[in-house]
């Protein structure tokens, strides 16, 4: 019995925390969150409505977080498209030298916020990095994606390619 009461309220927690207007998942805004940039400059969320974004949620140890910031910045490098913009949060920027360092390492050119104390990330309810949100030129998030390998790659690529197309 006391399996079962702990199991309902597990759910019901997990539930209520879903139906929350302030949890990010696809089909909900990005809303106007204000994050700090390395330099420390204000980055709200919804200044690039109109623009399809790419919003990249890493941290400094996660090898495959890294894979997926290169190949972002690869992408974006060949596309030529105004109207596509990528981030990358950093959801433990407690050590901004380390930060830093990744990102001149792996020669990334797009904004890197900082999430300080991971309370955007943890709107995403999941443990998982990397997880990356495409969102749509309106704002809304179109697809929400934890992982990263070449299959998932491609299949961001193509959805973003098809958001922009349809958004030209």
């Amino acid at each position: 019995m006391r399996k079962y009461i702990i199991s309902i309220s597990c759910i019901l927690t997990l539930l209520n925390s879903c139906n929350s207007s302030n949890c990010l998942k696809q089909g909900s805004n990005v809303g106007n969150d204000m994050l700090l940039t390395m330099d420390h400059q204000r980055y709200y969320m919804n200044q690039h409505k109109g623009q399809v974004s790419v919003l990249i949620f890493w941290a400094t140890w996660c090898t495959v977080c890294k894979k997926e910031m290169i190949a972002f910045e690869s992408y974006k490098s060949g596309l030529n498209n105004e109207k596509l913009n990528i981030v990358a949060v950093c959801i433990n920027p407690d050590e901004i030298d380390k930060v830093k360092n990744i990102v001149t390492q792996l020669d990334i050119h797009y904004p890197i916020l900082l999430d300080e104390e991971a309370k955007m990330y943890e709107r995403l309810q999941t443990g998982v990095v990397p997880i990356t949100l495409i969102v749509d030129a309106k704002g809304q998030i179109d697809e929400t994606v934890e992982g990263f390998n070449e299959q998932i790659l491609r299949k961001m690529t193509s959805r973003i390619d098809l958001l922009l197309e349809n958004h030209e």
